[in-house]
C-alpha cells in the first residue's frame, strides 16, 4: 500500500543499501558494511511474502481475505489476533474514527483487490463499527463487515524486521514507502527529508533520529476520480461521514515503534482535534499537522524542524 513517501538522505555509516516491492510500495534498507547483506536481503524477502500473503485484503488466498468471505476464521494465527487486539485499542483510543471496518467502503470507492479505482456504491451493504469477536481459536466478523489493516499493516512488519536485523547488523534504517525505522547500537542518527505534501518532488524540512520510528499519512500519492461525477477520492476515509477527509493535507509523526507512529499518522488525519491528545498519550507519539491551507501545528517534542 503505497504512502507518502519521505526521499532518505543517507548518512555513509549504511554503507550497503537494496530496496525491493511489498504490501504495494517501495522498501528501501541500510545497513553497515559488517552485515551479512545476502542472509538481510533473504530474511526480507520471506517476511514480506509471508507477511502479505496472511495479511493482505489485495491477496486472495490471505487470512484477511478469507475472513473477509466467509464471515469467520478458525485457529488464526496468534499474531493476527494480537493484530486484531491492537485495531480495537485503536478504535477505542480514537472514539472510532479509526476503524479497520472501513475495508468495504474502501472497496466501493474503487480501491479494492483489482486497483479498479471504479466507485461502486451500495451503501446497503456497507458496515462501519460492526462487531468483531476475537478469540484464541475462532475470530468472527459481523454480517456485512470487511476488515483492512492497512492504518498499521506496515508499521507492523517494520516492527517485526527491526527484531529480527538487530541479530545481524549493528546499523541499519527500513524505510516501507515512508514510514520510517533507523537502528543504530552507537545510536548515530540518520536524516530524512519531509515529502511537501503540496508538491511532491519538494521537501517542506528534515528530521534527525536514531533508534525510533517515522511516519507520515498523506492522500497525495494514493488518489482517484470518479470518471462519471469527477469526484475525488483518496484512501484515508474519515468513517464519521463516510468520506475522505480534506482539511489535512498531511501527518508526520515520531516514536518509539513503527506499529505506532504508522497507526498515528493515520488515527491523527482522521479523527477531531479533541481526541489527539488522547492518540498521543495512548502511542506515545509527538506529530506534525500540515494543513490545507499551508498552515501547520506540531507538538512540544517533535523533532522534525521545518525549512524557513
Amino acid at each position: 500500500m503505497r504512502s507518502s513517501e519521505m526521499t532518505s538522505h543517507v548518512n555513509k555509516q549504511f554503507s550497503q543499501l537494496f530496496d525491493i516491492e511489498g504490501l504495494g510500495t517501495r522498501w528501501w534498507f541500510g545497513f553497515d558494511k559488517s552485515s551479512d547483506s545476502e542472509s538481510i536481503k533473504t530474511t526480507v524477502s520471506d517476511q514480506l511474502e509471508k507477511f502479505e500473503k496472511n495479511y493482505s485484503r489485495f491477496r486472495e488466498e490471505s487470512l484477511i481475505s478469507q475472513l473477509n468471505r466467509k464471515g469467520r476464521l478458525e485457529e488464526p494465527p496468534k499474531e493476527l489476533v494480537d493484530m486484531l487486539n491492537y485495531a480495537a485499542k485503536l478504535r477505542q483510543v480514537t472514539s472510532s474514527n479509526f476503524d479497520i471496518t472501513v475495508g468495504r467502503k474502501l472497496e466501493e470507492m474503487g480501491y479494492d483487490a483489482d486497483y479498479s479505482f471504479n466507485p461502486k456504491f451500495n451503501t446497503s451493504r456497507s458496515k462501519f463499527g460492526g462487531k468483531i469477536s476475537i478469540g484464541t481459536e475462532i475470530i468472527e466478523l459481523e454480517e456485512g463487515v470487511r476488515i483492512d489493516l492497512g492504518g498499521f499493516g506496515k508499521g507492523w512488519l517494520i516492527d517485526k524486521l527491526v527484531g529480527l536485523l538487530q541479530q545481524s547488523s549493528s546499523e541499519f534504517f527500513i524505510n516501507a514507502g515512508g514510514d520510517v525505522f533507523v537502528y543504530s547500537e552507537s545510536e548515530r542518527e540518520a536524516s530524512f527529508s519531509l515529502e511537501n505534501p503540496f508538491e511532491t518532488v519538494q521537501s517542506i524540512g528534515s528530521i534527525k533520529f536514531s533508534n525510533a520510528s517515522i511516519a507520515c499519512s498523506a492522500p497525495n500519492r494514493r488518489q482517484w476520480k470518479d470518471t462519471d461525477t469527477g469526484e475525488t477520492f483518496h484512501h484515508l476515509v474519515k468513517v464519521s461521514d463516510f468520506v475522505p477527509q480534506k482539511q489535512i493535507a498531511a501527518v508526520f509523526t515520531y516514536g518509539e515503534t513503527a506499529k505506532d507512529t504508522d497507526a498515528a499518522s493515520t488515527a491523527i488525519f482522521v479523527s477531531p482535534a479533541k481526541i489527539l491528545p488522547a492518540i498521543q498519550k495512548e502511542l506515545g507519539v509527538e506529530f506534525m499537522i500540515v494543513f490545507d491551507d499551508g498552515t501547520f501545528f506540531s507538538t512540544k517534542d517533535y523533532l522534525g524542524e521545518l525549512f524557513s
